[in-house]
């Protein structure tokens, strides 16, 4: 797609103005700003010539309205570019392109030749004037000092401005048309600007003066224009008295027809029209002439700063100190999130324990703060119920082995169910050996029972000992918080200070790098521009140089990534992104009783094993007696005379026998444990009595032991019926045992 040339100027004014907003630091604004005001399709014409030739009348004429001072002395004493705007604004511009701005009502002071405002005037580069115009819509006019008017500072001025003349009118007096002097500034004026001006003979309307018979303008104009045509385009005869006189007449078209000026803004928009291409032109080359200026002056001053040095520097030396604090950092975060983890434990441990006091408080507490003194206290008690339960298990599994032994020994001596008729033949030695094993079991019952007494007795020490050092240990833990606090607090000032260190390390730098920045800015902004640059180089002259030169100043390194790059890892390192109130804590009110709680399940006691000892008897040697009694009876009531006092000793001695054997059968089968065999008979007797449980979980197990494997567990509030007891414990089932408590079932027994 074609680019059009009002997109074209677009391009040249947002560039100007870019340069003017970010890099006006680094150069002289005159001339981007003049690019800047000139960025219009609109030509800008000098109205030029010697003095006194009637530029500002003329300028007056065509504007329609007396703007400018006219005298017969030298009356423009400064350049003044007359444009169109939406108010009425003087601007007047110094050497750097600096404006300042005054009031329409003293214009006469800063343009007229006078002594009044003569320091004010010198300045002065050129004034602008914006009038609302509607002739200034389509032409900016230039009213330039004289060539001879005898001032060389006038003369200075007027030729700087050239170069800014997209076209020129050069106005001759009537009657003095082609002085010598004039051909010598004309031709000047085509060579510094390659513009062949339109020659304007102001003052027709003085022909009178000269001559009695009447004047032709178009035959006079083309004579003249012969006579200058190796210095002029044309030639156009006016009358600017004739024009002002059309501005305040009321047969204004009469006046304006005479005055030729009609003709005059014809010839000018046809001349534009066919300009218009080239005017373009030289703005886009003015701009990339500009921009090859500026390159040179940026990358000068840029080597000047030593930025070369500064950006080894950075690279180098900063890597390092920025290396160095991204390791300061990674370990800034471990710490913190060690000593918050710290912090959170000891809060989960004081508001939530998990075990008894002894196994987990004791345990997590002495090994944070072994040096304190209430703790070692509580840890040399807790280590006393360690020992004590350890003990206590180590008896407890002992009996029960003994136990086992026993009762292992006994029904293999003794017999057992209808064996027990076994007794009555044991041997002398191994009826000993039975009851030496019971004697064991009966001496590791004492131990069992001992152990007991100790772990009840040390857990009543550790719970008086915790009382009493309650609240040095609540004293302890706020000094334990305020050691998690002030580590992370010094953690953090450390990783502060380090930052600050290498912030000032390469703050020099970054500041050096920072001047350059709003260079990397405006190149930032010429994406879009260059784009339709490129678009337009194949069809409009000045575009491919235009955009060679800003793509140029665009690739320039000014290392500004560098030094965003340095800051933003920087910011990253930021100490104040690390609170370390974050691990403020303040011990929980109610970390005590939570505590009591917690060693109040310590000294609940594991159940006490109920054992029955027995002391077997050795019935062989009774029976030899018994049976040596009775042949004894026999024979005295067989030979003896009185028959009834044998028989009486008779059945006293049968009474004794049947008492010795119910003491085998009877007294045997009560001391002997019910079997697998027995519950189950005792089971199909029916049901004895119901239990409710109160625990949480109960236990079922395969014999009335907690030796006994776990096959099931029972639910709060859940009822069973009770088929059998032994040894405080209820049988609910075959190999089915539950503890018969009150602390975890309530038994209710059936009336028989």
């Amino acid at each position: 797609m074609m680019v059009k040339q009002d997109d074209l100027y677009k391009v040249i004014s947002a560039v100007s103005e870019d340069v003017l907003l970010e890099l006006s630091s680094f150069i002289h604004t005159a001339e981007w700003r003049t690019l800047a005001s000139d960025a219009k399709d609109v030509p800008i014409i000098g109205v030029m010539g010697e003095f006194s030739a009637g530029k500002s009348t003329f300028i007056n004429a065509l504007l329609g309205t007396e703007i400018l001072k006219t005298d017969i002395l030298p009356t423009t004493a400064v350049v003044t570019f007359i444009k169109y705007g939406e108010q009425e604004k003087v601007v007047a511009y110094d050497n750097e392109g600096k404006a300042a701005e005054y009031p329409l009502s003293i214009l006469d002071v800063l343009t007229a030749e006078g002594d009044e405002g003569n320091d004010l005037r010198s300045t002065f580069d050129y004034i602008e004037l914006q009038l609302p115009n509607e002739r200034l819509q389509t032409m900016t006019l230039v009213d330039t000092p004289g060539f001879n008017a005898g001032n060389e500072l006038h003369t200075a001025r007027s030729k700087r401005v050239l170069e800014r003349l997209d076209d020129a009118m050069w106005l001759f007096m009537f009657g003095l048309v082609g002085k010598e002097t004039e051909r010598q500034s004309i031709q000047s004026l085509c060579e510094q600007t390659s513009i062949m001006p339109l020659g304007i003979i102001n003052g027709i309307d003085k022909a009178e003066e000269y001559s009695s018979e009447p004047l032709d303008p178009v035959k006079y104009a083309r004579a003249e224009e012969r006579k200058l045509s190796e210095y002029v385009r044309g030639m156009i005869g006016v009358s600017s008295l004739d024009a002002l006189q059309a501005a305040d007449s009321e047969d204004s078209a009469h006046w304006w027809e005479l005055s030729r000026f009609g003709l005059l803004l014809e010839r000018l928009a046809e001349d534009h029209r066919e300009s218009r291409a080239s005017v373009l032109t030289k703005r886009l080359e003015r701009m990339a002439e500009l921009t090859n200026q500026l390159k040179v002056q940026l990358e000068q001053q840029m080597e000047a700063y030593g930025i070369r040095s500064c950006i080894l520097r950075l690279t180098v030396d900063g890597e390092k100190q920025l290396s160095g604090l991204d390791q300061s950092q990674t370990l800034l975060i471990e710490k913190l999130i060690e000593i918050n983890d710290s912090a959170s434990q000891l809060d989960e441990f004081l508001t939530r324990p998990k075990d008894s006091f002894v196994k987990q408080w004791m345990q997590w507490m002495t090994a944070k703060e072994s040096y304190n003194a209430a703790l070692n206290r509580l840890a040399a008690g807790s280590g006393e119920v360690t020992r004590q339960r350890q003990k206590l298990a180590a008896n407890e599994k002992a009996l029960l082995e003994k136990r086992r032994q026993a009762l292992a020994k006994h029904r293999e001596v003794m017999g057992y169910g209808a064996g027990r008729v076994k007794a009555l033949f044991a041997r002398k030695r191994a009826v000993k050996s039975v009851r030496l094993l019971w004697e064991s079991v009966e001496t590791h019952y004492g131990k069992y029972l001992s152990s007991r007494a100790d772990l009840s007795t040390a857990l009543e020490v550790l719970a008086m000992d915790f009382e009493e050092q309650a609240s040095k240990l609540d004293s302890m833990l706020e000094q334990k918080y305020e050691q998690l606090l002030n580590g992370a607090i010094a953690a953090t000032f450390e990783y502060r200070k380090k930052v600050e260190k290498t912030d000032k390390a390469v703050a020099g730098d970054l500041r050096l790098l920072d001047r350059f920045l709003p260079i990397r800015r405006f190149q930032l902004t010429l994406g879009e521009h260059l784009s339709e640059l490129k678009e337009a180089e194949t069809h409009t002259a000045g575009a491919a140089a235009a955009y060679e030169a800003l793509l140029e100043l665009r690739q320039m390194d000014v290392y500004a990534d560098l030094a965003e790059r340095i800051r933003g890892r920087l910011k990253k390192k930021d100490p104040d992104a690390f609170d370390p109130n974050t691990v403020q804590r303040a011990v929980p009110a109610e970390w005590k009783a939570i505590a009591r709680d917690a060693l109040q399940r310590d000294r609940d006691m594991p159940e006490e094993i109920d054992i029955q000892i027995r002391r077997p008897i050795y019935w062989f040697g009774k029976l030899r007696l018994v049976l040596l009694l009775s042949a004894a009876v026999f024979l005295f009531v067989t030979f003896t005379n009185d028959r009834e006092q044998a028989q009486l000793k008779f059945d006293h001695a049968v009474s004794q026998v049947s008492e010795w054997f119910e003491s085998v059968f009877v007294e045997s089968s009560m001391d002997e444990p019910a079997s697998e065999n027995d519950g189950q008979q005792q089971a199909d007797d029916g049901v004895i009595g119901y239990a409710v449980v109160k625990a949480a979980e109960l236990n079922v197990r395969t014999t009335y032991s907690t030796q006994g494997e776990v096959v099931r567990t029972l639910q709060q509030e859940e009822r069973v019926d009770i088929i059998g007891e032994m040894n405080g414990w209820l049988q609910i089932g075959k190999n089915e045992w539950i503890s018969g408590s009150d602390k975890y079932v309530q038994y209710t027994q059936l009336e028989e």
